[in-house]
């Protein structure tokens, strides 16, 4: 309040924040943006998207101001003077076409209106011109030839401008475009007749630095010991300054190559190392001719002066990067360039030795995206009977240079002088490693030489266009096209006959085969039909006549189809009934729109597998059946039916439910579709959580009254799913005593009409739903109809709170839950619930903690019944009559009681409670009474718990020490407890089955696709609506079938 009682606010208006961040009390008065507070912030992070990520800002003059911004930054890094007025050499500046340029600084100047300059126009006109301006376009400046060479005479402001590079690249993120072109600032050395590029008038200006427009673009090989020396393509169009030192171009490639700049040197080549003339001149072991090395710390031009040759044109150049051995130490060429050390220049040597086949080790270099053409090769290359076709020159007695199919030969040469070339025996021997083992995904280097198949490639583009260029094809196009050629070069058939295809006529296949085959061997036998050609049979059936037609294709390729999978993988957990059964994780396949019926009809399929005599206890024949692999074709339905019955029998006595950090959250109903459960973003299905339950008991049909097997169902008869909110207490305890406050009177006194009250108290939220009062009478299963109770049950240790809040200690959610079905629930008693949730809890608790489970050494000392079940004596009919409404007078239990953890340890040593779903606090009470949930007493009377409800063991501290804290101690030490980690580290060890591990499929997770899959779905039957029958004459429905012959 201020002084005047009036109400006063200290709410950030943004009005006031706008005064904060201008740094005046004016709004309309806006200060400087290194003057606003956050102003440097804001423009830090507007560069940075713009520059890194290219993000266009929504005004023109925010576009403005970046760009402004970034070349005051350019300028003030690259400090300009009256005689570098680029910047110190280095210094990059991208080029840009003044049109567009002008064009982008007169919009962002005339939009400076706030109505005109929230247009951003993008939307409207399309994605390709954005505000209208389109894309950048540096095409016109550059010249003929395919390089970033500029073309000549272009001056600037008036063909072209400059910018930054940061700028450049804010400017191509917002409207893209292209190419990028840059240049450096060299020293300016002037010509006579030359002025400053960048002036503006004609007068001559005195400058030191400037922009070099026009460098080298040259083409660089490579060449090293694996190469022995000779040249192989490395870079192209490599941009080279005509006033630096040449060190500069040596450390930018070194860089890129990761090597140290002390071992390379550059050459310049006087001619191209590819050329016959060329290659024969450097067979002696000496360079070509006007080959000469580059002093790294002279310039190009200078050097070209020094030799007395022309300088050469700006794409007229050759240059060559050596790299010295770093084993030998020494420089492949030669020191002088004239001896080359991986040479052989022995003049003695026989010819013969050169032609002597070598091991095969040599590489295959790339050409742009050429690896689809080395894989190729190489696979043929080490073909054994297709390799000597060739190195044995056997080839040459098969040419065929009349075919009209083929290509004179041509093909089969260029191809024999590669394979050739690459079983030779170099002189140079290069050693080996031994072959040894190597982790998967890692390789072992080898030294080996490497060639570059210029040639070969080449030829490939001139007899097919489609291969021509760098660009990246299939392999198996180009296997197909090369070997296609290769059989039709090298085909014996000079005239090839014309040959009807023959039709089975009832023939044997084999002979059938033999005839079809034979033909094809008289218009084409070659090497290629010999190792890669094969049959399929092809086999038609008319629907009509049942008439077969079958046919014996050759073929080198089989085009095989990818099975189509309908089904999905799904994972889950299975929490067994048996005692001492392990929890195993399954992963099964189920259709992608299947529902969790499907899920646990896979499950009961693969459990059934595993282990048949376990499920099918009475029926031998039915073990024999779901064991039998092979049957006959009148026992298939009968073999169906009985298996349906066993997974549906099985599936019936699973649920799926959804676990959260350590309970039961609810009971998934098995209608629920898989792709309601996917992640949105994924398409993932998460971990299920199965649990196996108690199986009904079969229904007597022949006793009186009795019903169907649909009267098999839960209590509530509502279906088992949880779909409210466990923590709401919309109606609990309206109708509570006032006197029943301390917990501890549970009084059984009657009610005025002589009956024990009815319970009247509603749980919200609770796994089985709606709920029925449960029936006095009679307390021993009806025999008309079995009617069973569904209880979701967390265990919860006391956990010590620091600080200390209202009490000293806190129930906390630990381990597994635990799910039980329970068959007629209203005639359990206390006794007979705590025995029957000890024998199931067994595989959810370490097993520190079974002695306490042990029916034989249960404690005899407990606290927690009423005071009558305290005597020795069996209740009466009418104790038992009002104990059933005793679920309104029920026990409460506060956090600071001894009975909640402490105390005689209990006959199982646990306590049962009803709770809310998460276990935090009670299910019946209102939540001022704190109660952490009422008891449920380990009695001869009925229980009071209900379908539906969730419960709570409470472990004794007893359990609690003897455990170590259920395995907590010992893991999380130091660690911060959340609820999921509890939860992870008390849970149950999980054994994988044999259905995750890779490789499995059909019967589980599928792994990737076989070839078997891919042959199996090219042999599948398909119907062909309309073929040729030459039993019917005429055209018929007919099926097609393919197989492997």
């Amino acid at each position: 309040q201020s002084e005047g009682g009036k109400q006063r606010t200290d709410a950030l208006t943004f009005e006031s924040f706008c005064r904060w961040h201008y740094n005046t009390n004016d709004p309309e008065h806006s200060l400087p943006v290194h003057q606003q507070r956050l102003g440097p912030y804001l423009l830090e992070l507007r560069l940075v998207f713009s520059v890194l990520f290219g993000i266009p800002p929504s005004r023109a003059t925010t576009e403005k101001m970046i760009l402004e911004e970034l070349q005051r930054r350019h300028k003030y890094r690259y400090p300009q003077t009256e005689v570098s007025r680029r910047g110190p050499r280095g210094t990059i500046w991208f080029i840009i076409d003044n049109r567009w340029y002008t064009s982008w600084q007169s919009f962002v100047s005339r939009h400076h209106e706030p109505a005109d300059d929230a247009v951003d126009g993008r939307a409207t006109m399309g994605p390709g011109s954005p505000r209208g301006l389109g894309k950048i376009n540096n095409a016109g400046l550059l010249s003929d030839g395919g390089s970033l060479a500029l073309r000549p005479s272009i001056r600037w402001r008036h063909d072209y401008d400059i910018i930054s590079p940061t700028a450049w690249s804010a400017l191509q993120g917002w409207y893209d475009g292209g190419p990028p072109i840059h240049r450096s600032v060299v020293r300016y050395v002037p010509s006579e007749s030359a002025k400053n590029p960048h002036s503006k008038s004609n007068l001559r200006i005195r400058t030191e630095h400037e922009i070099e427009l026009y460098p080298f673009f040259v083409t660089v090989f490579l060449c090293d010991a694996a190469s022995r020396g000779e040249a192989r393509p490395f870079q192209q169009a490599v941009p080279v300054s005509r006033v630096s030192p040449v060190r500069i171009v040596v450390l930018e490639m070194c860089k890129g190559l990761d090597l140290d700049p002390k071992y390379a040197r550059l050459w310049v080549m006087g001619s191209n190392p590819n050329d016959p003339a060329s290659v024969a001149d450097t067979s002696s072991g000496g360079n070509g001719k006007g080959d000469w090395l580059l002093n790294l710390d002279v310039n190009i031009v200078d050097q070209q002066n020094r030799m007395g040759e022309k300088p050469a044109k700006s794409n007229s150049l050759t240059l060559l990067l050596e790299i010295k051995d770093e084993e030998t130490g020494k420089w492949p060429r030669g020191y002088d360039g004239k001896h080359w050390v991986f040479k052989d220049t022995d003049p003695n040597k026989s010819v013969r030795n050169d032609a002597l086949v070598g091991d095969g080790i040599v590489g295959l270099y790339n050409m742009g995206n050429t690896c689809y053409l080395n894989s190729s090769v190489q696979c043929l290359s080490h073909t054994p009977i297709f390799r000597d076709y060739f190195t044995s020159k056997a080839y040459m007695n098969d040419i065929n240079t009349t075919n009209p199919l083929g290509y004179e030969g041509r093909l089969a040469q260029v191809s024999a002088v590669l394979i050739n070339s690459l079983w030779k025996r170099f002189a140079q021997s290069f050693s080996h490693p031994s072959k040894r083992v190597t982790v998967p995904g890692s390789y072992a280097p080898v030294n080996a030489p490497a060639l570059t198949p210029k040639t070969f490639k080449e030829a490939m583009g001139k007899f097919n266009d489609h291969f021509a260029g760098n660009e990246q094809h299939d392999a198996q196009e180009l296997l197909a096209f090369l070997l296609g050629g290769l059989s039709e070069d090298l085909n014996r058939i000079v005239d090839k006959p014309y040959i009807e295809a023959p039709d089975s006529d009832g023939r044997p296949d084999r002979e059938l085969a033999d005839i079809w085959w034979s033909n094809h061997l008289k218009r084409e036998m070659s090497i290629i039909v010999a190792l890669f050609t094969g049959q399929y049979k092809s086999l038609l059936t008319c629907r009509s006549c049942k008439y077969e037609s079958a046919r014996f294709e050759p073929f080198s390729f089989l085009q095989l189809p990818l099975p189509e999978d309908d089904h999905i993988p799904v994972s889950l957990i299975l929490y067994p009934r048996e005692d001492g059964a392990d929890t195993m994780k399954y992963s099964v396949r189920v259709p992608h729109n299947g529902r969790l019926l499907d899920v646990l009809m896979a499950l009961a399929k693969v459990r059934l597998l595993d282990d048949p005599a376990e499920y099918i206890h009475d029926d031998a024949d039915a073990v024999a059946t779901a064991t039998k692999t092979k049957e006959d074709p009148e026992e298939e339905d009968e073999r169906r039916a009985k298996l349906e019955k066993v997974h549906d029998t099985m599936a019936q006595n699973m649920a799926v439910v959804d676990m959260r950090d350590g309970y039961i959250f609810k009971i998934a109903p098995n209608s629920w579709a898989l792709p309601d459960l996917q992640n949105k973003d994924t398409g993932e299905l998460p971990l299920l959580h199965v649990y196996e339950l108690e199986p009904l008991p079969e229904v007597d049909h022949k006793t009186e009254d009795s019903e169907t097997v649909d009267d098999v169902q839960p209590e509530n008869e509502a279906t088992p799913d949880v779909s409210g909110d466990g923590d709401k207490d919309d109606e609990d305890d309206e109708d509570d005593s006032d006197n029943d406050t301390d917990g501890d009177d549970d009084s059984d006194e009657d009610t005025d009409d002589g009956n024990p009250p009815k319970p009247t108290s509603k749980i919200g939220g609770s796994i089985g739903g709606s709920k029925q009062h449960p029936k006095k009478e009679p307390l021993k299963p009806k025999a008309a109809g079995v009617k069973y109770s569904f209880l979701a049950i967390a265990q919860r240790k006391p956990e010590i709170l620091s600080p200390h809040q209202l009490h000293p200690f806190a129930q906390r959610i630990v381990g597994t839950p635990l799910l039980l079905r329970v068959v007629d629930l209203e005639g359990y008693s206390g006794k007979d619930l705590y025995d029957l949730i000890a024998k199931r809890v067994r595989n959810l608790v370490p097993k520190s903690a079974w002695r306490f489970l042990d029916p034989a050494n249960a404690y005899a000392g407990s606290d927690d019944s009423d005071d009558s079940s305290l005597t020795d004596s069996e209740p009466s009919a009418r104790e038992r009559k009002h104990r059933l409404g005793s679920r309104q007078r029920r026990r409460r239990t506060n956090g600071d009681m001894e009975i909640v953890a402490a105390g005689p340890v209990p006959r199982y040593g646990f306590r049962i409670r009803i709770t809310s779903r998460d276990g935090r606090r009670c299910a019946l009470c209102p939540w001022y009474d704190s109660c952490i949930g009422c008891l449920v007493p380990d009695d001869d009377y009925p229980t009071i718990a209900m379908c539906g409800d969730s419960l709570a063991i409470d472990w004794h501290f007893a359990v609690d020490i003897a455990t170590f804290g259920f395995g907590m101690r010992n893991q999380t030490e130091g660690t911060a407890i959340t609820p999921a980690l509890r939860a992870k580290t008390t849970g149950v060890p999980v054994k994988n089955h044999i259905s995750c591990a890779e490789g499995a499929n059909k019967n589980g997770m599928a792994s990737a696709i076989t070839l078997e899959d891919c042959l199996d779905s090219f042999a599948k039957e398909e119907k062909i609506p309309e073929a040729y029958c030459s039993m019917c004459k005429d055209f018929r429905v007919q099926t097609k079938r393919m197989s492997l012959w």
